[in-house]
């Protein structure tokens, strides 16, 4: 059975105009130690998935349908006595500009200690004080600047530091929004390189949110691509990046830079000649007046969706 198993789920935001649906009959599941990237530009709906596996929408944000089950247990049904219990040792996150979330007037093991603390009410003040030095060389902070505040790290020893914060009750789980946000590509590297580490040698499933397919591609076994609140195209790293099946997904990989060059996608990334916006109607391709495939039909009908292989599917009926 999959660790997190994740079925029709769809939400929306509420506002003075109405109702916005950012997340459109989403399904995927993961399995225990394996990763999974959900890449697409801002807006698409990623945060939104991340921030429902913990339940922490915004009120506003309103789970229409679906289910969300981990390790067998309906997230959804949780109480609130039982949510707290669930943050952390089940499911941790590390929220987008997560450098910028440690507080500044207390010492950063204290903060990482208190998390502890809170979900381990029994452990004596050494054991946790033996955790928290075990994290930090798990992360590779030297044990002798767990008294420091915030301001006396870099940028990447913060962002270490709240990598130990999500891995401090050892949840099944972590979830990371943009975790290289801000940090040279130096330090990004290594970042994500020490999180697949972690993630190995405990072996954490992880969920990776990212606006750039480069960041997931050497971290993540699999990829999921959304676009407008939908999965566009999902699969293994290998199949997306070698025969990408979305229009879409050919566009983000036509702007990552490897060692080779860049990818060369030939005209699938041309703006199309075609049909105007507002020929499209509801229930039809969301990506068809940017797509260089579509066609007539792209506009009326809703995209099927197609198996390029039993682990790779494409939702765009113009696929191969």
């Amino acid at each position: 059975m999959p660790l997190l198993e994740v079925e029709n789920l769809t939400i929306d935001y509420h506002g003075r105009t109405g109702a916005v649906t950012a997340v459109e009959d989403v399904s995927f599941s993961l399995e225990k130690g394996r990763s999974l990237g959900i890449v697409g530009e801002s807006g698409c709906g990623k945060t939104t998935i991340g921030m429902a596996l913990l339940r922490l929408l915004p009120e506003n944000g309103v789970l229409r349908k679906g289910s969300i089950r981990l390790g067998g247990d309906d997230v959804l049904s949780l109480s609130a006595k039982e949510l707290r219990a669930f943050r952390w040792k089940r499911i941790s996150m590390i929220f987008q500009a997560a450098m910028n979330a440690l507080n500044p007037v207390h010492r950063v093991g204290d903060q990482v200690m208190e998390a502890i603390r809170i979900h381990h009410p029994a452990f004596s003040a050494e054991k946790i004080r033996e955790e928290v030095a075990a994290l930090f060389d798990l992360v590779d902070i030297p044990e002798a600047r767990i008294n420091d505040y915030p301001h006396q790290y870099s940028g990447g020893m913060k962002q270490r530091a709240v990598i130990a914060m999500a891995l401090s009750c050892r949840p099944d789980l972590v979830v990371a929004d943009e975790p290289t946000t801000a940090l040279d590509v130096i330090v990004q590297d290594q970042i994500l390189r020490k999180i697949r580490e972690i993630q190995d040698r405990l072996g954490i499933a992880g969920i990776f949110i990212s606006h750039d397919i480069g960041v997931v591609a050497g971290i993540c076994h699999d990829i999921m691509v959304m676009y407008k609140g939908r999965i566009i195209e999902q699969g293994c790293r290998e199949e997306v990046f070698v025969s990408p099946g979305h229009p879409y997904t050919i566009s983000l990989l036509s702007s990552y830079l490897t060692i080779d060059g860049v990818f060369d996608l030939h005209a699938d990334t041309a703006e199309p000649e075609c049909i105007p916006v507002d020929e499209s109607r509801p229930g039809a391709c969301a990506y068809a007046p940017h797509c260089p495939r579509a066609d007539a039909d792209c506009f009326v009908h809703p995209p099927a969706w197609r198996e390029k292989s039993p682990t790779h599917g494409v939702l765009c009926s113009k696929t191969c």
